[in-house]
Parts: C-alpha cells; sequence; structure tokens
C-alpha cells in the first residue's frame, strides 16, 4: 500500500514538472521571441523604402537613417563606388550600425551597360544580356554569373535588381540598343533568367526580375519620359515573368512605369491595380513587387503622396528613392525617410490606404530578408 500511494505522489510530482516546464517554455517564447512582440507601425514603414545618397560627404546620414531604424535599406550607383575597398569600407560600416533588421545593400548589376561594378572601378567586367545569350550556352552563363553574384556577396552587396526579362522586340527600343535583353524568344529568356537567379540564390543574393509587364518593345526610354506601350506590346511579353514565378513563386519583381492600355486605359502600370494582380492571381506570385525608382521623368507629374498611395493600393510593397533629402526640395528625387513615413501616416489616417496593406508589406519583406539568410520558415 505504501509502495501504491508512492507511485501515485511520484506520479503527480512528473507531471507538475511537466506542466510547469511546459508552461515556461510558453511563456519563454511569448516575451523573447522576436516574431511575437509587437511590431510598432513605424518599424513596418521603415522596411518600405530603400534610398540611396549622392556623394561621401552625405552618407553618414544614411547611417544615421540605419542606426534609427528609418529604412529597409541602401541602394548604390555607379559614382558610390571608387574601388572594392571603397565599397567594401562602407559595407562594413553599415553592417555595423545597430539595427534591428539586416539591410538590403542594393545595386543594379545587369552586366554590360549597367553595372555598378566594372573594370572601370576596379572590379571584372560582365557582359550584357544580349552578349551572353548569343555566346555562352546555359551552363557557361551560370558559372559566369556565380562568379559575379559571389563578387558581389564578397562586397557585401544582398540585392541585385536584376535580370531584366524584356524580350527584344524592338531593336530601337532602350532595351534592345542597350543589349539589355537575352532575346525575342520568351522560352530562351527565361532558361537565361533562371540560371542568373540561381546562381545567386546559390551565393544568397536576392534578385529581382523586371520591369513588368514588358518594356522590350517601345522605343522611349522611362528615365526620359512616360513610354507609352499600347501599340507595340505583345502578350507574350509576360510569358517570362509567368515562366520564372511558377518555379520561383517568392521571386521579386519590379514593375515599370509604362503606359498599357491594352492591360488598363487609365492608369500607369506602377500604379495600376488591375497590371499587378495579373502577378499574383494569374502567375501565383507571393513575393515582393517594388516599384521603378520614383524619381524617373516617367512619373514627373505625380506628386510624391500619389504615387506612393496609389502604388500601395495597387500591391506595390517596396519603394526605391535615388537620394535622401541632403539637398533639393523635389520629394520624388530626394526623399527623406522621415517625409515617407509622415506621408505614409497621413494616408493611413485619410483612409486612403489600409494597415492591412502595410502589414502585408512588412511580412513579404521580412520575409525574403530572413529567406535569404537560410531562414526559410514560411510568413503567416
Amino acid at each position: 500500500m505504501f509502495m501504491l500511494s508512492l507511485n501515485i505522489v511520484m506520479r503527480k510530482i512528473f507531471y507538475l514538472i511537466l506542466l510547469l516546464t511546459a508552461t515556461s517554455v510558453v511563456f519563454y517564447c511569448f516575451l523573447f521571441n522576436p516574431e511575437k512582440r509587437h511590431i510598432s507601425l513605424d518599424e513596418k514603414i521603415s522596411q518600405m523604402i530603400i534610398i540611396g545618397y549622392g556623394d561621401d560627404k552625405n552618407f553618414p546620414v544614411v547611417l544615421d537613417n540605419l542606426r534609427k531604424n528609418q529604412i529597409s535599406g541602401v541602394i548604390f550607383y555607379k559614382k558610390n563606388i571608387k574601388s572594392p575597398d571603397d565599397i567594401l569600407s562602407k559595407i562594413s560600416l553599415i553592417n555595423s550600425v545597430y539595427s534591428e533588421y539586416e539591410p538590403f545593400i542594393v545595386l543594379d548589376q545587369e552586366g554590360g551597360q549597367v553595372s555598378r561594378i566594372s573594370n572601370t572601378n576596379g572590379f571584372k567586367y560582365y557582359p550584357a544580356a544580349e552578349t551572353i545569350s548569343l555566346k555562352y550556352n546555359l551552363d557557361e552563363a551560370y558559372n559566369l554569373y556565380f562568379d559575379m553574384a559571389k563578387a558581389l556577396k564578397n562586397s557585401g552587396f544582398n540585392f541585385n535588381l536584376a535580370p531584366c526579362v524584356d524580350l527584344k522586340m524592338n531593336e530601337k527600343s532602350s532595351i534592345g540598343k542597350n543589349k539589355r535583353s537575352y532575346g525575342a524568344d520568351f522560352n530562351k529568356v527565361s532558361k537565361y533568367a533562371e540560371v542568373f537567379i540561381q546562381a545567386h540564390n546559390d551565393n544568397h543574393v536576392i534578385t529581382a526580375i523586371k520591369h513588368f509587364p514588358g518594356l522590350g518593345s517601345t522605343p522611349v526610354d522611362s528615365h526620359s519620359q512616360l513610354p507609352d506601350i499600347t501599340e507595340y506590346w505583345n502578350p507574350d511579353e509576360l510569358m517570362p515573368f509567368k515562366i520564372l514565378l511558377k518555379k520561383f513563386p517568392h521571386q521579386p519583381v519590379m514593375v515599370g512605369h509604362v503606359v498599357n492600355k491594352k492591360l488598363d486605359n487609365q492608369n500607369i502600370s506602377s500604379l495600376s491595380a488591375s497590371i499587378i494582380s495579373i502577378l499574383s492571381n494569374q502567375m501565383g506570385h507571393q513575393g515582393i513587387i517594388l516599384m521603378d525608382a520614383a524619381d524617373m521623368a516617367a512619373v514627373d507629374d505625380i506628386p510624391a503622396e500619389k504615387i506612393i498611395s496609389s502604388a500601395v493600393n495597387a500591391g506595390v510593397n517596396l519603394f526605391i528613392f535615388p537620394n535622401h533629402s541632403c539637398s533639393g526640395s523635389n520629394s520624388k528625387q530626394y526623399m527623406p525617410p522621415e517625409k515617407f513615413h509622415s506621408i505614409i501616416k497621413n494616408l493611413l489616417i485619410n483612409g486612403e490606404i489600409s494597415e492591412e496593406q502595410i502589414d502585408k508589406s512588412y511580412k513579404k519583406i521580412i520575409y525574403i530578408k530572413n529567406y535569404y539568410k537560410g531562414d526559410k520558415k514560411k510568413y503567416d
């Protein structure tokens, strides 16, 4: 009888210890798991903006923006990169600044004319897309792009705004003239773009396919004016996006600034819900949608507040402003993070956008940042 009572007591003690342990684990996870803590609105807004800067005297402002957790990352242009040692030093300073989130460190590195690192600033030169597709088979292209992605990673970059998957539908287009397209055949373009993406993935560098819904048919460059591609555009220009997103559903996509009345007769593509929704509704896209730079002449006639509100409502998650506010008053060209935060908050107060849209953007951005660090958990 005594032994039976002792067994009952021991069993009760065991279950009590088990209950206390489980409770402690739950409490610990709730208290210390960063995914469970409250995320402020400012933190969410911060993740939606990437900024660039003018010259080196402005660089400390970028570091301060990061220190204050006001931005999602920094974009570098050729003017900002003097040498391999120079960029290593700058990115080392970025990484030394405390921030709640790992920053995007961004550049456009397609190869050829669109190269932020090349033989002109102490790096290796990489050929343009057209040259690659004509002179290299897919295995050779992968090896070359692996080398390029490794150079980016070793320099500290983690986000390359490439590849360009526009079809070469018009020899006179800016895409065609600058050899930025792999060709006119969407299957060929998709295959070369896939090895570009895979080579970067294998080096933990994020990529973004561009320029949705296709810029390869217009003779007009959106850097200088707003292209109307209605007359020239062909539905085949959607196919590289469709093919690639089937394989890489979380792949970031950059939307270009064009008029395409075949898809939307009222709004430009970067501000069009009907055009951008093609990505999720017809192509199964689940990743970040970023808008081409907001300082382009193509959107000169649209105020910054209108661009941001329309883009958010259309489904854009991430904005690029090439310069901060060190000089100039045009907020599309010189966008201080404080101004961006203020615009978003005013839009929320006025009911022009919803906090649910900000939450969705935040989750997508954090997911892709974690994914490329090796944390491949899905976002909620």
